[in-house]
């Protein structure tokens, strides 16, 4: 049995066998493909899930599929909360009409995708700028539209600002007036920014005061109180940043100590927060600051230190080149109005300018002479035009600097000597040509000769003069005299009076701390007596004229001496005279005085003795009583004489014949009696 079913089923028919295999073949690629499906899916779903750019399909607008990409763009939480929302409400207004145009992505058989941005509007409100793809695709078996859409909003954020930089940067190139210029780079910052007021303060000349620039947001009250204010370690944000060359950013105005003596005006106007940026010039010098306000505490973020780093660079840039442009001009006005003749020549020998003050020194017009060789145009001597081209190649050759002696023939054919300077002009570093500065030597000669003379009548005077002369340093050190004040203080040259010291000549220091407290710059002392020691330590006494002088952060002293010390001798004897005199006169009076009333008491008493008896008491006492009265006569007359002799004394010393008293007195005189008999 069994092998007759094995020859069975070697019998069946070919065609049969050949179905079965078939199938298993359709059934296995069916199945591999099934897979491959499913892994595609899965491999396009990570690709959806995980792609940075939103994705979406819709159909008529309304979303059928998005990606969580696409939820995050427009602030949703998740991708379900997309479904079923119509496209057009998520974009602005202004951009909704532009959307219909680009219904033909629809139309089946339409392969090429079309592009396009537009403004879209996030959940919370805010404005994001996007880039959309659309073409169309088949979704659940009917037309659909496959939507990629990718952020741009930093892309066009950086557009918007490169093209802002761009026309502020034309406008530093163009004819515009700083102030301007500074507002408009404000404004344009502001513009990239929500909520934020920009500033510019300009650092004074004095390089202590901050200056209004451009605050066009700002109060104006605010802008006017801290106009001029003294930069500072604690002086709000911007005071600081120019103080320490470094950004300070002040994220809560209200608690940062910063801000101590600004916190109440700052927030009386509303402002929160400063963030403010020195402006440092090419060589590290501050010019000013850029501040950012705002009306909320917060710091900055990536995108607000773009901008900062941005206005600090363009203001720096318009700021030196407004004041290079400032300068230039200067120059050139400095040049038209300079006295001295400047001409330049370019790396030809070309006469390239040529200012007013030449054209009056020369005679040549500069009309006349510009574009000529300088060889050519016959303004210098033939010796000195040979020099001067050896000085111009030795310049060009870095080896001449000094001022050189050149002499000018002018057009009427007079010659001048002029002292001539040179120096290479340069632009970019290579040498385009040489200024030449030529000044007329004759006034200067003639001012040089008269100095000279009047050098020589002063050191004539200087040295021949009778009162002693002198200038000191402020320390003391005596650094010129002349040799009168040698004489006064009894040296033998005036080298010896330079060794000494100023302080050492006086006898009382109190006396030259006196002087010094009245002298002050530019004034002078006059009739202020010391007394002075001389070289062998004899003291005298001196009149001194001073006057102080200064230039820059040097001063001196320079004064006049004359010896008073006769003077001050006959004043002390004259007063002593007069003391002795006074005396004199008050004991003659006093004799006087009592002269006469003692010599009624005697009479008196010699008539009462001529009623008293002898022997008695009465006749002792009134002799008792003259004699007390002879010794009262006697002390007066010998007070009298002891006066005359002293007031005659005085006569004896060696006074000037003006103050001798003796011609006043007669030497034979005789004194008062004393016995009465010259009183009245």
């Amino acid at each position: 049995m069994a092998g007759a079913r094995r020859r069975s089923r070697r019998a069946r028919p070919a065609g049969r066998a050949r179905r079965v295999p078939a199938r298993r073949r359709r059934r296995a690629t069916l199945d591999a493909t099934q897979a491959a499906l499913r892994e595609s899916e899965a491999r396009y779903r990570i690709l959806s899930d995980r792609s940075i750019q939103g994705i979406c399909i819709h159909r008529d607008f309304v979303i059928l599929f998005a990606n969580p990409a696409l939820a995050t763009m427009f602030g949703f939480e998740s991708p379900a909360e997309l479904i079923g929302i119509d496209l057009r409400g998520a974009l602005a207004p202004d951009e909704r009409a532009g959307l219909e145009a680009h219904r033909g992505a629809e139309r089946p058989g339409k392969r090429a995708p079309i592009r396009y941005e537009c403004h879209a509007i996030r959940k919370d409100g805010t404005r994001i700028w996007v880039e959309v793809m659309a073409a169309p695709v088949s979704w659940a078996g009917k037309p659909a539209v496959l939507g990629t859409v990718l952020d741009i909003s930093e892309r066009k954020r950086a557009e918007a600002l490169a093209a802002g930089e761009v026309r502020v940067l034309e406008m530093i190139g163009g004819d515009v007036p700083l102030t301007r210029l500074l507002e408009e780079l404000t404004r344009m910052i502001e513009s990239h920014g929500d909520g934020m007021l920009a500033s510019i303060l300009l650092l004074d000349e004095d390089g202590v005061h901050l200056r209004h620039g451009a605050a066009p947001s700002l109060p104006e009250a605010y802008v006017r109180a801290i106009d001029g204010i003294a930069i500072g370690p604690s002086v709000g944000s911007c005071g600081t940043a120019a103080y320490l060359r470094e950004p300070t950013v002040a994220s809560k105005i209200a608690s940062d100590p910063r801000w101590a003596d600004f916190r109440d005006l700052a927030l009386a106007h509303g402002l929160e927060a400063c963030w403010s940026t020195p402006i440092l010039s090419a060589d590290g010098r501050v010019l000013g600051t850029f501040a950012l306000y705002y009306r909320r505490p917060g710091e900055p973020g990536l995108w607000e230190l773009r901008l900062i780093e941005m206005a600090t660079r363009l203001a720096r840039i318009a700021i030196e080149h407004r004041r290079t442009e400032e300068e230039r001009a200067r120059l050139a006005e400095l040049v038209e109005e300079a006295p001295d003749a400047i001409i330049s020549v370019d790396i030809e020998g070309r006469l390239r300018a040529f200012n007013p003050a030449a054209e009056r020194l020369s005679g040549h017009r500069a009309v006349d002479v510009l574009g000529k060789p300088f060889a050519e145009a016959g303004l210098l001597e033939a010796s000195s035009l040979a020099r001067a081209v050896q000085n111009f190649a030795a310049a060009l050759a870095g080896k001449h600097r000094h001022p050189s002696e050149l002499t000018i023939v002018r057009k009427d054919g007079q010659q001048l000597v002029l002292e001539a300077n040179l120096r290479l002009m340069r632009r970019d570093g290579d040498v385009v040509g040489m200024q030449v500065t030529l000044r007329d030597l004759t006034g200067r000669r003639q001012a040089e000769e008269a100095l000279r003379a009047s050098e020589e009548r002063y050191r004539v005077l200087f040295e021949r003069n009778l009162a002693g002369v002198f200038r000191a340093a402020s320390d003391g050190r005596i650094l010129e005299c002349n040799p009168a004040l040698a004489d006064l203080l009894g040296c033998d040259a005036p080298a010896a009076v330079l060794a000494m010291n100023a302080a050492d000549l006086y006898v009382d220091l109190q006396d030259r701390e006196r002087l010094l407290a009245r002298l002050h710059p530019g004034e002078t002392v006059t009739a202020h007596e010391v007394r002075w020691r001389r070289a062998d330590g004899t003291e005298i006494w001196v009149l001194l004229s001073v006057r102080q002088m200064a230039e820059g952060a040097t001063t001196w002293r320079e004064g006049i001496a004359i010896d008073i010390t006769d003077r001050k001798r006959a004043e002390e004897a004259s007063r002593e005279t007069a003391t002795l005199r006074t005396i004199a006169h008050l004991a003659n009076a006093a004799a006087h005085e009592i002269n006469n009333p003692l010599t009624t008491v005697f009479g008196r008493l010699d008539m009462l003795a001529g009623h008293v008896p002898e022997g008695s008491e009465e006749r002792r006492l009134l002799a008792r009583a003259r004699e007390a009265g002879e010794r009262i006569r006697e002390i007066v007359e010998r007070m009298h004489h002891i006066t005359r002799v002293e007031y005659l004394a005085v006569t004896d010393q060696d006074l000037p014949p003006i103050l001798d008293i003796r011609k006043s007195s007669d030497a034979g005189e005789t004194p008062p009696r004393g016995d009465g008999a010259d009183l009245p």
